[in-house]
């Protein structure tokens, strides 16, 4: 052996080493045992089974698995914070030149002319402005259609509380319907759409949206995924639209999913988890900068939760095995200011 190729293997040993300390030191840097001690403490009331994971632009640097959820790659419904999924999809469409935001619902799907509901847009879909009368919590509403082309009819012919446009209504038509227009557009399921356009791509191969019961499959709260899946996706956020050094979503298009869309007023449905918070298009706005929310988080209100700050550079996902209803959901509330201790806001 050469003395010059022995100092380029030393040379290289010593910078793997660098980098391999380099990741340790980062991955130490945040301090886990409040949030530990926390979620212990909190066991109960997330209903003993769930899975907790912190994450960076680069990689996982936190997580937490309690009761019989013994991995981050634990399959789990995370119900509302499908809609974050089928946001990000809306965005790729919009992206391709295939629809726009402002698009009339009606172009896509003619029962809503015939309904007199004209007047709503696929960005009052995605920003839950549709008026349409929402189904009570808890609802079974889409065990008894089978596809999802039947559900979007449902909302159709379903009364109106208010005009499109007129008030804010949280709720699961706005983002089922969206979803129905992407697979009138798209000419296939929304389920292989969304693997198509997403969840291959980005190697979430636990993620779907499929039902064993055969049922409709659901935009707005009918995935399954695990924490390490959605860590994947929050990454893809933190990094304005890039994975593993590819455009998955252009950076205009995560700007888009983070305007803030409802104003003092509007908000006509909230629960002591939202109350006081605006919305975007893809979730509630923690920390907002002009018309910009520079922290989302997403809950389905019986304990899953996701977030993803822009600021700070970092997000978390909690997903709970059975749901805990608003008790659960309140306790992964408490998740973020924890976690805001130890990373530095980098906005202005």
């Amino acid at each position: 052996m050469s003395y010059k190729f022995q100092f380029n293997c030393l040379k290289f040993s010593f910078i793997g080493a660098f980098l391999l300390l380099f990741q340790v030191v980062n991955a130490q840097a945040f301090n886990d045992s409040e949030l530990s001690s926390m979620l212990t403490s909190k066991q109960k009331q997330l209903g003993g089974n769930f899975v907790a994971v912190i994450t960076n632009p680069d990689t996982s640097i936190y997580k937490k698995e309690a009761g019989d959820v013994h991995s981050t790659k634990t399959v789990l419904p995370i119900g509302d914070c499908s809609q974050l999924i089928t946001a990000m999809l809306v965005m790729k469409f919009v992206e391709e030149g295939k629809i726009s935001l402002d698009d009339k619902v009606a172009s896509y799907i003619p029962s809503f002319a015939r309904y007199n509901k004209n007047y709503i847009t696929i960005r009052h879909c995605l920003s839950h402005y549709t008026g349409i009368k929402q189904e009570k919590a808890g609802s079974r509403y889409a065990k008894k259609f089978k596809s999802l082309e039947e559900l979007a009819d449902h909302f159709a012919s379903r009364e109106i509380d208010y005009n499109a446009g007129e008030a804010f209504t949280y709720g699961l038509a706005g983002p089922n319907i969206a979803g129905r227009i992407l697979e009138v557009v798209g000419k296939r399921k929304f389920e292989v759409l969304v693997k198509q356009y997403l969840l291959s791509p980005l190697g979430m191969r636990r993620t779907n949206f499929n039902n064993t019961d055969f049922s409709a499959v659901r935009p707005a709260d009918g995935a399954n995924s695990t924490a390490e899946d959605m860590a994947i996706l929050v990454r893809v956020l933190l990094n304005k639209g890039t994975y593993k050094g590819k455009q998955v979503l252009s950076s205009e298009s995560v700007d888009e999913l983070f305007k803030i869309h409802t104003t003092s007023g509007v908000i006509k449905t909230a629960s002591k988890l939202t109350e006081g918070m605006p919305y975007t298009l893809a979730g509630w706005g923690n920390t907002t900068t002009n018309d910009s929310a520079a922290s989302i988080s997403l809950f389905d209100f019986e304990g899953n939760t996701i977030t993803v700050d822009l600021c700070k550079q970092y997000g978390y996902i909690s997903l709970v095995k059975e749901p805990q209803r608003l008790e659960g959901a309140l306790v992964t509330k408490e998740i973020k200011p924890i976690t805001d201790k130890d990373f530095t806001s980098k906005c202005p």
